[in-house]
This record gives structure tokens, sequence and C-alpha cells, in this order.
């Protein structure tokens, strides 16, 4: 094969892939291949899967580089997203694959757990929404009346029940610029 005797054997895939990339593939588009490989990372809009994909594909160009299945898996960890990377990093794997999925797992958790907080927040919002809608016009409706005063002016005060009310220390409001504080620094 491709300059093989006839009588020398059968090859292993890895000798057909090096003889195969010798052959039909140019030594620039080769060497710039393993440098995009060197500079690979899992970019944020990447998943798991294609970061694999594009790993295992740039990794034929740097055999080199992936000489054994442990600075394989060293490889593709260093290129996960940070929040990955950590918790991929912290465990031993026995193989590649082990470690791809690990981190596919890791990410599906977090996606799961994001869409569970954006659905949480979600609700709360539309909650928020219709209690804002009506506090505004519980707000207006106590603002019209006459002769009510108005609820800010009352704020630095704790009610005592029949001994009337008397200014809470820990919120007082200073007089000159109007902000509520523990240690009245203005």
């Amino acid at each position: 094969m491709w300059g093989r005797p006839s009588d020398a054997g059968l090859l292993g895939w890895k000798e057909f892939d090096k003889a195969f990339m010798d052959r039909f593939t140019l030594r620039n588009v080769r060497a710039a291949k393993a440098k995009e490989f060197e500079a690979s990372k899992q970019t944020l809009g990447m998943t798991v899967f294609e970061y694999d994909a594009q790993f295992t594909q740039l990794s034929r160009y740097a055999p080199y580089l992936v000489s054994s299945e442990e600075i394989r898996v060293n490889w593709f960890m260093v290129g996960l997203l940070e929040y990955l990377f950590r918790v991929v990093a912290s465990q031993r794997f026995d193989s590649y694959s082990d470690a791809v999925d690990c981190a596919r797992l890791i990410k599906g958790r977090s996606v799961e757990a994001r869409a569970l907080c954006e659905s949480t927040e979600r609700t709360k919002t539309e909650g928020q929404s219709s209690q804002r809608n009506t506090s505004q016009e519980t707000t207006f409706a106590r603002s019209s009346r006459p002769g009510r005063r108005d609820t800010i002016q009352n704020r630095g005060q704790v009610s005592t029940g029949s001994q009337g009310s008397r200014r809470n220390p820990q919120f007082s409001s200073p007089p000159h610029c109007g902000n509520f504080s523990a240690a009245n620094n203005c």
C-alpha cells in the first residue's frame, strides 16, 4: 500500500491512518491543523459533544501530542469550559471516553439546573409583576385619601402597640440625606 511491498503484512489502524495522512494531506495543512488542535478550546456556545468531535478530528493531525490515553484525557480537560474543567479535572479517568462522558453528564446537569432556575425566576417575576400592579393600585388609593400620611415618613419607626411608636435607631434616617443606614454615615 502506497509504497509498501505487497508481502509486508496487514496494517493496523494507526499505521494506516499515518500512511494515509502522509500520502494525501499536505505537510503545511497538517502543521496548521496541529496548531489549531493545540489552541482548541470549548466555546460557550459549544456542547461537550461538539467539542469532543472537534478535539477528535484535530487530534489526528497531532498524534505526537496525544501519544497516550492519559495525555489525551489531559489535553481534552484543559480545553473544557472553566466550570467543567474544575469538576472534571478533580477526577481520575481510565479512558478518554470516561472523561467525555463525565463532562457530558456535568454539562447536562448544569443545563437542567439553569432551565429550572430560569423557570423559577420567570415564575417569581410574573408573581412580583402582578403584586407590583396590585401594590401600585393600593398605594395610589392610599395616597389619594385625604388626611393620610405618606408611608415613607413612617419608615424608620417601629410600632410598640398601645405605647405609640418610637424610632428604630438601627434604621433611622438622617435628616440631611434621607438615606436609611445602620451607621448613619452620610
